[in-house]
């Protein structure tokens, strides 16, 4: 069966939008590099397939990871608590917003240039065990109230209450 292919993109190029038979389509308007038999979702499937086969998680990569998120976490609800909370945040009007964002942004800067210290200081010892050891250190003095908050939302939100 040979099907219909509608090039939605020809008013790009200010050629008219209609149908094309696929077979004819394929032949005419396109430029073989950018043709594919596959069916729509194959190349994200060879993709995951791809990422499956990868050799497993660095630990120190994931560790860093964990570390940022927590550090992230800590200074968004320590900077939204100092302007009035959540509540007040959204209710901003722009320029407000826009001048929170800005120092939101900076703190953040902050504490990760701060976790770069902390996370040089683990990687900078040869033995494995030491090195998980100090990034597990590392982690956890990133496990404060901003950090715990978000993952009881994200608990609360996963159940369904």
């Amino acid at each position: 069966m040979d099907g219909v292919v509608v090039d939605v993109s020809s008013s790009q190029y200010l050629l008219p939008v209609h149908t094309h038979l696929r077979s004819t389509y394929q032949r005419e308007h396109t430029r073989t590099e950018h043709w594919s038999e596959n069916p729509f979702g194959v190349l994200f499937e060879r993709h995951e397939m791809k990422m499956e086969s990868l050799p497993p998680f660095n630990f120190e990569v994931t560790m860093q990871n964990e570390a940022s998120i927590r550090a992230i976490n800590n200074v968004v609800l320590a900077e939204v608590n100092k302007l009035g909370g959540r509540q007040r945040f959204f209710a901003m009007s722009h320029i407000e917003f826009c001048q929170a964002i800005m120092v939101l942004e900076r703190r953040m800067e902050e504490a990760l240039r701060r976790l770069r210290y902390r996370v040089d200081w683990a990687l900078s010892h040869n033995n494995y065990w030491t090195r998980l050891d100090r990034f597990q250190k590392v982690v956890a003095e990133m496990d404060g109230p901003g950090h715990r908050n978000m993952v009881s939302l994200f608990r609360m939100n996963t159940r369904g209450g």
